[in-house]
């Protein structure tokens, strides 16, 4: 008002990034105003070039403003709520109609808090929205008076859905029995989900008794980083997290871990190297119980020879199919 001196008037907040914004200029007579227009999350900015004028109206008629005319995180099922502003220009009373002119998606239904308003007066409109995907919606507010002008005001809002009922527990499945030591942890994601927090724990009430903890899991698995205890039954819960905060967990999956029992073995007696030639030396330790094999970790080994020989070991399996680990030595006595 006062030719860029001080900028007393809020005439948009959060307005989208698209060049262009309606706005309702203050009733104030100048010819030294400016415009400000800076951005809501940075600290750049520009000011118009030249001054413009505020000019008292001649006709009769009303004026008409929507706060907020963007809404840039709208979080579903909340409502959308706009305040509609109408402004007596003269003494222009006839009554004014409001209408929502932009089709809602189905299942969506709004409403007026007052319609018609007397110019002057304000009323609120509330949009309560149905299966609407993450979107930006631009709707057209429209308002009409006998012997007056038809004005339109869009307004838009950043929908961002917390629908997570597709989101489920998948493996290992409710109840499972015979875990051993550790278990990957899967779910089937959703779309509206950014992120994902997990908890497990030995007891329903988790807190305390909580054994991990991960927040922010991009993708749908998680492989537990601690081993778990024998015989005991675990409990794990997935929560969808996104823009609108994190949602409820979902009711927890069980898994009962087995009993396992650890038997340490050890190889016959030491086996000679010969010093000359590349020879294949076996090393063999029976395992003379029966059952199920689950884990088996090797310690250490130790093997010497002598510094002009590279050494090669090798740890197999007795049967298809076989793993195993090798690892080969520098030419200098073998310790490993």
């Amino acid at each position: 008002m006062d030719g860029g001196l001080t900028y007393p008037y809020l005439m948009a907040q959060n307005a989208r990034n698209t060049g262009s914004a309606q706005v309702t200029v203050p009733g104030i007579i100048t010819e030294s105003a400016r415009i400000k227009v800076e951005a809501a999350d940075n600290i750049f900015f520009d000011i118009s070039n030249a001054h413009f004028s505020i000019v008292q109206t001649t006709t009769p008629g009303y004026a008409l403003s929507v706060n907020p005319y963007t809404e840039p995180l709208h979080c579903q099922p909340n409502p959308l709520k706009y305040i509609i502003y109408s402004t007596r220009l003269m003494a222009f009373n006839a009554p004014v109609q409001l209408q929502l002119t932009t089709p809602l998606p189905q299942g969506s239904v709004f409403q007026f808090s007052k319609n018609p308003i007397q110019p002057g007066d304000s009323s609120v409109l509330t949009i309560t929205l149905a299966n609407t995907p993450n979107d930006t919606l631009d709707l057209v507010i429209q308002a009409s008076a006998q012997g007056g002008p038809t004005i339109q005001r869009t307004v838009s809002a950043a929908t961002l859905s917390n629908d997570f009922s597709g989101l489920a527990l998948l493996s290992p499945p409710d109840g499972s029995p015979g875990i051993v030591l550790s278990t990957p942890l899967s779910w089937a994601p959703v779309s509206n989900a950014a992120s994902y927090n997990l908890e497990l724990a030995t007891s329903p009430r988790f807190g305390s008794t909580v054994l991990a903890r991960q927040e922010n899991i991009i993708g749908n698995t998680f492989q537990p980083s601690v081993l778990l205890e024998n015989n005991r039954l675990h409990f794990w819960r997935v929560q969808p997290v996104n823009l609108c905060g994190a949602a409820a967990f979902l009711d927890p999956f069980t898994f009962h871990t087995a009993t396992v029992t650890c038997t340490t073995l050890e190889s016959s007696a030491p086996v000679n190297i010969a010093g000359a030639g590349t020879p294949t030396i076996e090393s063999k330790i029976t395992v003379s119980q029966s059952g199920i094999l689950n884990d088996v970790n090797l310690p250490w080994s130790r093997s010497t020879k002598n510094t002009s020989a590279i050494l090669r070991s090798a740890w197999l399996a007795p049967k298809e199919p076989r793993s195993f680990y090798t690892m080969a030595t520098a030419p200098s006595p073998a310790n490993c």
